[in-house]
């Protein structure tokens, strides 16, 4: 049996559409990294599922390690001006992660902000991503990291 290490860092853009008139008092702001913590890889695959709000399981072959898990968490904010927004929020597919020449593929990203939603003047919203990290039969050992898209687009 492997230790393996998954960790996905974060890579976040608020791209803005539209005709925002202060676009400038908009932001997303990265206050953690989505982290899988440490688990050991067995004889079949298996998957660890951190979920937007902190749950975190395994499936098959994995076995999970006590560790540091967390959810990515994101600050949405609007300034005083400008009314409120309506945003759509846009996670991927799935990402790969890699450890040297290794990899695992990062998929069912989930949020706990709606996906279409409006955030008022002069406040923020706090949003949670969680996703599932699919790990191999003898997944190699190593610290595994990536980098992915959210987008927010502000209509």
């Amino acid at each position: 049996m492997k230790r393996v290490r998954g960790t996905l860092l974060l890579a976040a853009i608020a791209w803005v559409a539209g005709s925002v008139p202060a676009p400038a008092q908009i932001a997303l702001t990265k206050n953690a990294d989505l982290n899988f913590g440490s688990m050991v890889s067995g004889t079949s695959a298996g998957t660890v599922t951190v979920t937007s709000t902190g749950a975190v399981s395994s499936t098959g072959g994995v076995t999970l390690v006590p560790s540091t898990t967390a959810p990515a968490d994101f600050t949405l904010s609007n300034g005083p001006a400008g009314g409120p927004h309506i945003y759509l929020i846009q996670l991927p597919s799935s990402v790969t992660i890699t450890s040297g020449g290794n990899s695992m593929v990062v998929n069912n990203f989930d949020n706990t902000a709606p996906t279409l939603g409006i955030i008022a003047n002069s406040s923020s919203r706090s949003i949670g991503v969680g996703a599932t990290l699919n790990v191999g039969a003898n997944q190699p050992s190593g610290t595994y990291t990536g980098t992915y898209l959210m987008m927010v687009a502000f209509l």
